[in-house]
């Protein structure tokens, strides 16, 4: 690795992002039909552990979701443009013919040899840390494409760039097997479920959080005031760890409390992805919170069932809403929930926290090679 810096070391960016990639992506109503078949990809598709796209959702066109448009296809890189921080990136692996992607990722379709000079830079801190400073929005922070396209970059020779390719290879990553397909081989899913099958309201209380107003009179820089869990605070991680804003003690009555090993749910813009707390906090009105008896529900497996596809696709189908759908905690309480025992509800979540250690070496190698990004950048 430091011979690797040392090749780079002092090279100024002689190019952009745009000129590793193919920028021509197709658009969906050139090629298909109302009453064709699309395997659509949005967010919940996306596998950020393994840099993957674990799975797809099958539409008809007509019905496919407005931002259903980019054609996409097998070694196609999705960048998602949304909370940055999170680091929603993936390779296509899937071979198909009729892969349609959300609008809301940065394809990018990497010309020869360059898909692991791509992947380096995008997973790089020092990328992420630029698309954070140019996005645009509070709650749901967004970029544009062209932000992505005309990043700083620094073309090496043939030689250089196979080695960062052998660098990226170390990660292997193999040991992040299809996490969602284990999951539907162990359990199955509502349609075809492996267990007992009930609804979610009656293992779960569900309740959505709430917001004095106006906030600002409530947010406090006393370092021992209450939690105030935004969706900004998530991390990328399974977990909600800490917060950026605290809020008064007196703004807990107008809001509500949640405490650590609680699981909670965005419920509008990107709604449907749920998160572990390892804090305890007040949550504001754009979120639900699930409380479950921990002999029935190990977070980690209610976590995983409610990022499975066809759970996502459930919530999509009944949030209600126009440009922004939303979800309620009275919809939420309808979904069918899958109840194994505990017992091997823990056999997976043994799985996920072997994956999560073998993440831990991925990140050292995307650590390593986030130094040869930044020396090409800094000198």
């Amino acid at each position: 690795m430091s011979q690797f810096i040392e090749m780079f070391k002092g090279k100024a960016p002689n190019a952009k992002l745009r000129d590793w990639v193919d920028c021509d992506i197709t658009k969906v109503k050139k090629v298909f039909n109302a009453e064709d078949t699309i395997e659509y990809i949005d967010i919940s598709s996306v596998d950020n552990f393994a840099n993957e796209v674990s799975s797809t959702i099958s539409y008809l066109l007509k019905n496919a979701p407005s931002r259903a448009q980019q054609c996409v296809k097998k070694g196609d890189i999705l960048l998602s443009t949304v909370r940055p921080n999170l680091k929603n990136i993936a390779i296509i692996q899937i071979d198909k013919n009729n892969l349609v992607a959300s609008t809301g990722f940065c394809v990018l379709r990497p010309k020869n040899g360059f898909a692991q000079m791509i992947l380096a830079t995008i997973l790089s801190d020092a990328f992420t840390e630029k698309m954070m400073f140019v996005a645009k929005g509070t709650n749901y922070p967004a970029f544009h494409d062209c932000d992505a396209l005309d990043y700083p970059v620094y073309t090496p020779n043939k030689n250089g760039i196979e080695k960062v390719t052998a660098l990226f290879i170390q990660a292997d990553k193999s040991k992040f097997s299809d996490f969602k397909s284990q999951f539907i081989e162990m359990f199955g899913n509502a349609n075809q479920p492996k267990y007992e099958v009930r609804k979610l309201g009656d293992v779960c209380e569900v309740a959505r959080g709430g917001s004095p107003r106006p906030i600002a009179n409530f947010v406090t820089d006393d370092p021992n005031g209450i939690n105030w869990i935004k969706i900004g605070d998530a991390d990328g991680s399974r977990y909600i760890n800490k917060t950026a804003e605290k809020i008064k003690s007196e703004g807990v009555k107008k809001s509500r409390m949640v405490y650590k090993g609680d699981l909670i749910l965005s419920n509008s813009m990107s709604f449907g992805h749920p998160y572990i707390l390892n804090i305890e906090g007040c949550i504001h009105d754009g979120w639900l919170v699930l409380h479950f008896d921990k002999d029935i529900f190990d977070p980690m497996y209610l976590q995983a069932y409610l990022e499975q596809p066809y759970t996502y696709l459930l919530m999509s189908n009944l949030a209600a809403g126009g440009v922004v759908n939303n979800l309620n905690s009275e919809v939420v309480k309808t979904l069918p929930i899958i109840v194994p025992s505990i017992e091997i509800q823990r056999e997976y979540v043994s799985i996920l926290n072997q994956a999560d250690k073998s993440k831990f070496e991925l990140k050292q190698c995307i650590e390593n090679i986030d130094k040869v990004i930044k020396s090409l950048i800094n000198g």
